[in-house]
């Protein structure tokens, strides 16, 4: 078996010219957004265990540095303009597990704000029956953001479980 490889790569339009920037196993990244000013990037990587943090590089790859933690699923940051250094809002839910530590469910998503030179956070907007998704910070303060209706995603009825279980050798069998 072969792990994940994953990498970040810049394609210049003009030259058809890509260049590989970011390579390493295990590396699954989503919602990469450039900062407006300085060659750095904010991205969301994604951990084995089902969790997905925030991390901050440079643009030339060095320096990758998470910078949000927990039991979540943080996911689409963006930077945001702010008066005292850097910002960014992004999309976070909670991961709900069982007794073996098994993921059986994920919370609604939040939109929280962060500010990186200071660690100041701030959820933006929270309910338990929506979720709050892809936020977009204007200049002028304005969020932009998708709205739907929670539905309380990846739950797995026990009663799948018994029967996937039971049903295993069978279908391994018949794969055979």
């Amino acid at each position: 078996a072969t792990s994940t490889v994953g990498g970040l790569f810049v394609y210049d339009i003009s030259d058809r010219d890509e260049r590989r920037i970011f390579h390493r196993n295990q590396f699954e990244a989503l919602g990469l957004s450039t900062h407006p000013k300085q060659e750095r990037l904010v991205l969301s990587v994604s951990h084995p265990d089902g969790t997905a943090s925030i991390a901050v590089m440079d643009t030339q790859g060095r320096g990758l540095r998470e910078i949000t933690e927990g039991d979540v699923v943080d996911e689409l940051p963006t930077w945001a303009p702010g008066a005292n250094g850097d910002m960014i809002v992004y999309q976070s839910a909670g991961i709900g597990r069982n007794s073996n530590g098994m993921r059986v469910a994920l919370g609604p998503y939040a939109i929280h704000k962060l500010q990186l030179d200071d660690g100041e956070f701030e959820t933006l907007l929270e309910d338990e029956q929506t979720d709050y998704l892809a936020p977009r910070m204007t200049d002028d303060g304005s969020l932009y953001y998708i709205e739907r209706p929670y539905e309380g995603r990846a739950k797995v009825p026990m009663k799948n479980v018994f029967v996937d279980t039971l049903l295993f050798p069978f279908r391994v069998l018949g794969s055979i």
